[in-house]
Protein backbone atom coordinates (compact mmCIF):
# COMPACT_ATOMS: atom_id res chain seq x y z
CA UNK A 1 0.00 0.00 0.00
CA UNK A 2 1.48 3.20 -0.91
CA UNK A 3 0.22 6.17 1.31
CA UNK A 4 1.49 8.78 -1.00
CA UNK A 5 0.26 8.03 -4.32
CA UNK A 6 -2.79 9.09 -6.36
CA UNK A 7 -3.97 12.12 -4.09
CA UNK A 8 -2.59 10.22 -0.87
CA UNK A 9 -0.10 11.92 1.80
CA UNK A 10 2.02 14.74 0.86
CA UNK A 11 4.58 12.77 -0.28
CA UNK A 12 7.45 14.86 1.72
CA UNK A 13 6.04 13.54 4.20
CA UNK A 14 7.76 10.06 3.77
CA UNK A 15 10.46 9.13 6.04
CA UNK A 16 12.20 5.73 4.89
CA UNK A 17 15.86 6.06 5.18
CA UNK A 18 18.50 3.43 4.19
CA UNK A 19 22.22 2.93 4.88
CA UNK A 20 23.30 1.33 1.34
CA UNK A 21 25.80 -1.31 2.79
CA UNK A 22 25.91 -2.66 -0.73
CA UNK A 23 25.77 -6.09 0.07
CA UNK A 24 27.88 -9.39 -1.29
CA UNK A 25 30.47 -8.43 -4.30
CA UNK A 26 27.68 -9.86 -6.32
CA UNK A 27 24.78 -7.86 -5.60
CA UNK A 28 23.90 -5.03 -7.53
CA UNK A 29 26.13 -1.41 -6.43
CA UNK A 30 24.51 1.96 -6.44
CA UNK A 31 28.27 4.22 -6.27
CA UNK A 32 25.43 7.46 -5.41
CA UNK A 33 24.47 6.05 -2.18
CA UNK A 34 26.96 3.33 -1.46
CA UNK A 35 28.32 3.75 2.20
CA UNK A 36 25.83 6.51 3.09
CA UNK A 37 22.43 7.10 4.35
CA UNK A 38 19.67 7.50 1.85
CA UNK A 39 16.16 9.12 2.06
CA UNK A 40 13.40 7.34 -0.40
CA UNK A 41 11.72 9.89 -2.70
CA UNK A 42 8.12 8.95 -3.57
CA UNK A 43 8.51 11.75 -6.23
CA UNK A 44 11.19 10.08 -8.45
CA UNK A 45 10.77 6.66 -6.70
CA UNK A 46 14.46 6.00 -5.49
CA UNK A 47 16.72 6.54 -3.40
CA UNK A 48 18.41 9.85 -3.07
CA UNK A 49 21.77 10.63 -0.76
CA UNK A 50 21.47 12.29 1.93
CA UNK A 51 23.66 15.91 2.31
CA UNK A 52 24.13 15.72 5.49
CA UNK A 53 25.99 12.04 7.14
CA UNK A 54 23.07 11.15 8.96
CA UNK A 55 19.30 10.87 9.26
CA UNK A 56 17.67 12.46 11.93
CA UNK A 57 17.71 10.64 14.87
CA UNK A 58 15.23 7.76 15.45
CA UNK A 59 12.04 8.73 17.24
CA UNK A 60 8.18 7.14 17.57
CA UNK A 61 7.51 4.09 15.40
CA UNK A 62 10.35 2.95 12.82
CA UNK A 63 12.00 -0.52 11.63
CA UNK A 64 15.04 -1.57 10.94
CA UNK A 65 15.65 -4.12 7.55
CA UNK A 66 18.61 -5.62 6.65
CA UNK A 67 21.43 -8.37 6.65
CA UNK A 68 21.68 -10.83 9.32
CA UNK A 69 25.17 -9.78 9.86
CA UNK A 70 26.07 -6.09 9.80
CA UNK A 71 29.68 -4.84 8.58
CA UNK A 72 31.44 -2.47 10.33
CA UNK A 73 30.85 0.42 8.14
CA UNK A 74 26.88 -0.27 8.67
CA UNK A 75 27.34 -0.78 12.38
CA UNK A 76 29.23 2.73 12.65
CA UNK A 77 26.15 4.29 10.97
CA UNK A 78 23.20 2.80 12.83
CA UNK A 79 25.39 3.66 16.33
CA UNK A 80 25.72 6.76 15.16
CA UNK A 81 22.33 7.52 15.07
CA UNK A 82 22.07 6.60 18.76
CA UNK A 83 25.28 7.43 19.89
CA UNK A 84 26.92 10.85 21.34
CA UNK A 85 28.46 13.42 19.10
CA UNK A 86 31.73 12.71 20.03
CA UNK A 87 33.09 9.10 18.58
CA UNK A 88 33.36 6.27 20.91
CA UNK A 89 36.78 5.03 20.53
CA UNK A 90 35.98 1.47 22.10
CA UNK A 91 33.04 1.11 20.03
CA UNK A 92 35.11 2.44 17.12
CA UNK A 93 37.60 0.43 17.51
CA UNK A 94 35.46 -3.04 18.30
CA UNK A 95 33.51 -2.08 14.77
CA UNK A 96 36.98 -1.84 13.06
CA UNK A 97 38.00 -5.51 14.64
CA UNK A 98 34.56 -6.51 13.43
CA UNK A 99 34.99 -5.53 9.64
CA UNK A 100 38.39 -6.73 9.51
CA UNK A 101 37.09 -10.54 10.95
CA UNK A 102 34.18 -10.11 8.21
CA UNK A 103 36.77 -9.74 5.77
CA UNK A 104 38.91 -12.63 6.50
CA UNK A 105 35.60 -14.92 6.95
CA UNK A 106 35.95 -17.50 3.80
CA UNK A 107 32.42 -18.42 4.58
CA UNK A 108 29.49 -16.02 6.54
CA UNK A 109 28.03 -17.64 9.13
CA UNK A 110 24.93 -16.07 8.62
CA UNK A 111 23.98 -16.65 4.54
CA UNK A 112 21.05 -15.59 3.00
CA UNK A 113 19.66 -17.98 0.24
CA UNK A 114 21.25 -16.11 -2.53
CA UNK A 115 24.30 -15.56 -1.15
CA UNK A 116 24.60 -19.75 -0.53
CA UNK A 117 23.23 -20.42 -3.60
CA UNK A 118 26.10 -18.44 -5.13
CA UNK A 119 28.71 -19.85 -3.24
CA UNK A 120 27.38 -23.51 -4.08
CA UNK A 121 27.34 -22.98 -7.65
CA UNK A 122 30.58 -20.61 -7.23
CA UNK A 123 32.43 -23.94 -5.50
CA UNK A 124 30.91 -26.51 -7.16
CA UNK A 125 30.67 -25.08 -10.49
CA UNK A 126 27.62 -23.96 -12.96
CA UNK A 127 26.45 -27.71 -14.44
CA UNK A 128 26.58 -29.68 -11.00
CA UNK A 129 23.41 -31.48 -9.64
CA UNK A 130 23.16 -29.97 -6.14
CA UNK A 131 20.65 -31.94 -3.92
CA UNK A 132 19.50 -29.98 -0.68
CA UNK A 133 18.40 -32.12 2.08
CA UNK A 134 15.63 -30.78 4.00
CA UNK A 135 13.89 -32.14 6.93
CA UNK A 136 12.70 -31.33 10.60
CA UNK A 137 14.86 -30.94 13.31
CA UNK A 138 13.20 -34.06 15.42
CA UNK A 139 11.90 -37.46 14.03
CA UNK A 140 8.10 -37.92 15.08
CA UNK A 141 8.24 -42.18 14.35
CA UNK A 142 10.11 -44.35 15.92
CA UNK A 143 11.17 -45.75 11.92
CA UNK A 144 12.04 -42.08 10.41
CA UNK A 145 15.60 -41.82 11.64
CA UNK A 146 16.32 -45.17 10.19
CA UNK A 147 14.56 -44.57 7.06
CA UNK A 148 17.01 -41.35 6.46
CA UNK A 149 19.98 -43.34 7.30
CA UNK A 150 18.58 -46.15 4.31
CA UNK A 151 17.95 -43.71 2.10
CA UNK A 152 21.35 -41.97 2.27
CA UNK A 153 22.96 -44.63 1.82
CA UNK A 154 21.41 -45.53 -1.16
CA UNK A 155 21.14 -42.39 -2.91
CA UNK A 156 25.07 -42.06 -2.18
CA UNK A 157 25.58 -45.63 -3.81
CA UNK A 158 23.12 -44.93 -6.66
CA UNK A 159 24.07 -41.26 -7.99
CA UNK A 160 26.73 -40.17 -5.36
CA UNK A 161 29.14 -39.89 -7.92
CA UNK A 162 26.98 -37.46 -10.28
CA UNK A 163 25.04 -34.87 -7.79
CA UNK A 164 26.47 -32.90 -4.27
CA UNK A 165 24.36 -33.46 -1.50
CA UNK A 166 24.00 -30.16 1.01
CA UNK A 167 22.44 -29.51 4.01
CA UNK A 168 22.54 -26.61 6.67
CA UNK A 169 23.84 -28.69 9.38
CA UNK A 170 20.65 -28.75 11.37
CA UNK A 171 19.50 -31.48 13.79
CA UNK A 172 17.80 -34.22 12.86
CA UNK A 173 16.46 -35.31 9.51
CA UNK A 174 20.31 -32.94 7.90
CA UNK A 175 22.72 -34.16 10.86
CA UNK A 176 21.12 -38.16 9.83
CA UNK A 177 21.79 -37.75 6.54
Amino acid sequence: VDRFRDGGEDPSLCRLFLFDDAGPPWARRDPATEGRWSRWSVLSNAWEPLEAAAPPRPSGLYAGIGATRLSGRAERAIRGLYGDEVENEAAEELAERLEEEEEEEEVPSQETPSEAAHRLRTTFGRDACIVCILGGTQFRSLDSEALVKAIATKLEEEIGSMVKFVTGGMAGVQETF
